[in-house]
């Protein structure tokens, strides 16, 4: 598709332009968004259509892409920007997802300072752009975007064993693109979240998590769509649900749940998240 997608450009943009395009289609594949078979028809009927629609309609695949990602984050853009500048606040958000201490970037900005201006900064450290250019781009950044940096920043990391060490990366790098899809959908997890502000860390046990979850809230108080999303994170971060979350919490759940039917309920719940956060 790339091959295609550059051929078409050579005939229809700038260098610059068609450099834009490609770099936006590089941060979209290290985001894991499938959009590529939509840019494939949109090629596939270019000569049907008058060039310029379809390069505009190219474009528009792109941007919109990358506004969902911006929205994921819980950030809100002029969506007016050029696309390149597009690009470049999505990367800096991807880059910002995968440091080891992303709290540390937060801590370069006032603490008073509105959310927009310290999200500003932390970009700023990790994109060309000064903090002045970003916060003109930059609408709003919710709450929620801090604290999640909060959150995986209180987890303890002294781990002496440079495996364990990278497990326990890979899970928390697991639970924020979770806690990222479920504030998507409109939703939140409750308990997970205070677990590892407090003295829980991830790579314990699932049962241990669930022990946990249960002492915070009992399971059987809490409606099946909320017992699905705090089991599942629970999965994510823990020794023996991280690799495969779904069948952890289907293994466990007649050991808190004694209701076939709510049983049944909790896992379409869980499907539904599994393929969800996976996509």
């Amino acid at each position: 598709m790339l091959d295609l997608l550059s051929d078409f450009l050579d005939t229809q943009t700038t260098v610059e332009e068609k450099n834009c395009v490609l770099a936006a289609d590089r941060v979209l594949q290290r985001a894991d968004v499938e959009f590529e078979h939509v840019i494939e028809e949109l090629l596939s009927v270019q000569q049907e259509l008058d060039a310029g629609a379809a390069l505009s309609e190219i474009l528009d695949v792109y941007r919109v892409n990358l506004l969902t990602l911006l929205d994921l984050h819980t950030v809100v853009v002029d969506e007016t920007i050029p696309i390149q500048l597009l690009t470049d606040l999505v990367n800096g958000l991807l880059d910002i997802d995968n440091i080891e201490n992303p709290q540390a970037l937060s801590d370069l900005a006032d603490e008073e300072a509105r959310p927009v201006e310290r999200l500003a900064v932390m970009l700023s450290q990790v994109t060309t752009h000064s903090a002045d250019q970003l916060m003109h781009a930059i609408v709003d950044v919710s709450e929620t975007f801090f604290r999640r940096l909060k959150e995986v920043n209180q987890v303890v990391l002294h781990e002496d064993d440079d495996e364990e060490l990278h497990l326990t990366r890979e899970r928390i790098h697991a639970f924020r693109k979770f806690d990222i899809y479920i504030a998507s959908i409109g939703s939140a997890i409750a308990h997970v979240p205070n677990m590892l502000r407090g003295h829980a860390k991830p790579g314990m046990t699932f049962e241990l998590y669930a022990k946990l979850i249960d002492g915070m809230q009992p399971i059987l108080s809490m409606p099946g769509k909320q017992i699905a999303r705090e089991l599942f994170a629970a999965a994510l971060i823990s020794s023996d649900g991280f690799g495969n979350p779904g069948e952890t919490v289907k293994a466990h759940l007649e050991q808190f749940i004694p209701d076939l039917k709510l049983i049944s309920e909790v896992m379409v719940e869980v499907r539904q998240l599994m393929m969800g956060y996976s996509k």
